[in-house]
């Protein structure tokens, strides 16, 4: 599999986690229309999330062509986003999570469930954009000490591969 297909791959599924939590997002609103401290909180979360599919499908677009000269074609916007987004919602899951637990042992219903769903794609989320980081951090590097951006190879060029194991005789 090639670089470009497993970015794509986990872009994609950004994508649909994110438009997922941002329609699971507007349903734990109107489930907790009556609690003045979680609309607002939920409603947020549902707005980074439709930020996250949104600037992903950007990055997309962009990333598909690697011979531009955009900074967004760049490996680096790439890492610099998805560590963004990384830290974004590994905070948002823990807070997601603090205030739904805490929630729950007052409100009876759907609410529970729903901002359980929530809770779980924002950490999703959180595991996605942590493995696209890793994936562009542990690209292949050329002579120069560049990125595959930045290199004379073409990004759709460079492939996966597994480490070379290192055996220790005694």
């Amino acid at each position: 599999m090639s670089l470009l297909e497993a970015r794509t791959a986990f872009y994609f599924l950004l994508v649909l986690v994110g438009l997922a939590e941002t329609v699971l997002g507007a349903f734990v609103v109107i489930g907790a229309s009556n609690d003045f401290f979680s609309t607002p909180f939920y409603a947020t979360g549902a707005a980074l999330a439709a930020i996250t599919s949104i600037w992903t499908v950007v990055l997309v677009i962009f990333g598909l062509n690697p011979q531009w000269k955009h900074a967004l074609s760049k490996p680096g916007a790439h890492v610099t986003s998805t560590l963004v987004f990384t830290i974004v919602w590994v905070v948002y899951g823990i807070a997601s999570a603090i205030s739904m637990s805490s929630k729950c042992r007052h409100i009876q219903g759907n609410y529970c469930a729903l901002a359980g769903a929530f809770t779980g794609l924002a950490f999703l989320l959180f595991t996605l954009t942590s493995a696209a980081m890793c994936l562009f951090c542990c690209t292949p590097r050329t002579r120069r000490g560049q990125e595959d951006g930045d290199s004379d190879i073409p990004s759709h060029e460079l492939t996966l591969r597994a480490p070379k194991s290192r055996t220790v005789n005694v």
